[in-house]
């Protein structure tokens, strides 16, 4: 097991809230051996003697985990940032719902203490490599961990999907998402989608309103590349890669979404799974009570 003593920082909010959770974590005597890096160009704190800050570059050199303080647009950017270098993400959540981010503001010096002693479990969680082809050549490329997005501007889009090269339906609808397992407690599932263990190797297609009632969501193993193409030629229409990247969308184009061969690793508490992240999030029903139970019967 790697010793973590270079902890990265990243941080987009500046509210209270997050430069005091940050100060205290510097702060804290537990970590009295580490070294905290900020990338300059985004947060950072007063440089110290276990504070530093960096470019990008040198930043991604330097860390040994990266550690996102805010909600889950924080920890997708994080997931991005950190794609090609294999360094671990710990997320804290300062935001609301928090798929994404298994760490308590409350608790969260405790625990990030806990996981730099090496008392966690890793996950790895796949991602889609995203390619906009026009006219036959690639217009452009990029990473998701969460879900690409094709939405039309107040009208319905007439779209089609294959499957490897197997078409799997015509769709007019108001969009598509095209999810990671990670992604399916996203918009995915907001649009009637399936929630998917996330370690599972899979993608998720789930039409937005769609026009035809009997056109679900599936899921299929991403061994073979999702291609979409549009068929729209007065429609204006948009491209969305994990709430992150937009790109404008013209009748012809084909998104091509396959696996990546980079991964996510995140790091979490041993005491946080992932239904128990789903039942605290979601309100899933507890356990009966049986005193109320006595009192129906």
């Amino acid at each position: 097991m790697k010793k973590l003593s270079n902890i990265g920082i990243i941080a987009f909010e500046r509210s209270k809230e997050v430069r005091k959770l940050i100060a205290e974590i510097v702060s804290y005597s537990a970590f009295n051996s580490h070294t905290f890096y900020f990338n300059r160009g985004i947060f950072s704190l007063p440089a110290g003697p276990r504070v530093k800050t960096a470019e990008v570059k040198e930043f991604l050199k330097k860390i040994d985990v990266l550690v996102s303080v805010g909600g889950d647009g924080t920890f997708l950017s994080a997931a991005r940032l950190v794609a090609t270098s294999r360094i671990p993400l710990i997320g804290i959540n300062m935001g609301r719902l928090g798929f994404l981010t298994d760490i308590a503001a409350a608790s969260a010096v405790e625990q990030l203490s806990d996981i730099l002693k090496g008392r966690y479990r890793s996950e790895k969680r796949i991602m889609f490599d995203v390619s906009l082809v026009r006219s036959g050549r690639v217009a452009a490329r990029d990473i998701c961990l969460n879900d690409v997005v094709i939405k039309g501007l107040g009208k319905l889009l007439n779209l089609s999907v294959f499957y490897g090269r197997e078409l799997v339906s015509f769709y007019n609808s108001d969009g598509l998402i095209v999810a990671t397992p990670t992604g399916s407690t996203a918009y995915s599932m907001a649009s009637g989608g399936p929630i998917v263990y996330p370690s599972l190797n899979s993608v998720i297609i789930t039409p937005i309103c769609s026009h035809s009632l009997t056109q679900k969501p599936i899921v299929c193993s991403i061994v073979k590349p999702v291609t979409v193409k549009m068929h729209d030629e007065k429609t204006a229409m948009h491209l969305n890669i994990d709430g992150k990247k937009r790109l404008p969308l013209r009748c012809g184009d084909e998104v091509r979404i396959t696996r990546s061969r980079h991964d996510t690793t995140l790091l979490a508490p041993k005491n946080v799974t992932y239904f128990q992240v789903l039942r605290e999030k979601l309100l899933w029903g507890k356990a009966p009570n049986p005193k109320a139970t006595a009192r129906s019967s």
